[in-house]
């Protein structure tokens, strides 16, 4: 009687314990699957912001440097430049469950291999996104010094429309100096800045479309 008193207690302690995990791997999975849901909204839109960033900084990158003696040549490299020189889109993850998962052992209730294997391919892709951004900024505080040297900041947008630079002066000079000398370091540094902001459309493209992935996974769960 006391061996089967024992092994009753036993059982009843496992199944007591396969409820609890059972009910932390939902919260897991729910948690993730929201964070998910989030960050590819979020990456929907600032992919949108970075690419019509790439395309101001080509624009302004495509004016040659010996007609930025004109003010109309000056106004045009300005309008598009200062997107580039005001704004550091960049993407930050929800990462409040992975954080958990990672921390409080989060994965040792979760059955389901696949699962686990694509959240953790996922967490070490974002590894390289945060590498690269930190590079990107780098590459924006690059072109800022560049441009403090040489170019009278006045306007900047408070939207994305153009429509902020309408009634800018024909008049009003923007380069201190066009020395094609000087400016060499300004157009260099936006290049660099350009191709940080296309590696990192590039590689969330391909976040997003791995967080989609899992995002269905965690449905079929």
């Amino acid at each position: 009687m006391i061996f089967i008193a024992v092994m009753l207690g036993f059982f009843a302690e496992s199944y007591r314990e396969h409820l609890v995990n059972s009910e932390k791997e939902n919260h897991y999975e729910e948690g993730l699957y929201a964070d998910l849901k989030k960050d590819t909204t979020f990456l929907n839109a600032l992919i949108s912001q970075q690419e019509f960033l790439i395309a101001k900084i080509q624009k302004a990158r495509a004016i040659d440097m010996d007609s930025l003696h004109d003010l109309s040549a000056q106004h045009s490299f300005y309008k598009n430049f200062i997107y580039g020189y005001w704004f550091v889109p960049i993407f930050r993850r929800n990462d409040a469950t992975i954080t958990q998962l990672k921390s409080a052992g989060g994965f040792n209730v979760m059955r389901n291999q696949s699962l686990i294997d694509s959240i953790s391919q996922l967490d070490h892709y974002f590894d390289g996104i945060k590498y690269n951004n930190d590079w990107y900024i780098t590459s924006c505080e690059d072109a800022i010094k560049a441009a403090n040297g040489l170019i009278i900041i006045g306007q900047v947008p408070s939207a994305i429309p153009d429509s902020l630079f309408d009634n800018l002066s024909r008049s009003e000079k923007i380069f201190s100096s066009n020395d094609v000398q000087q400016l060499v370091p300004l157009y260099n540094s936006m290049k660099i800045q350009q191709a940080m902001l296309e590696i990192l459309v590039y590689e969330e493209k391909n976040y997003k479309q791995k967080s989609i992935n899992l995002i269905n996974l965690l449905k079929d769960e």
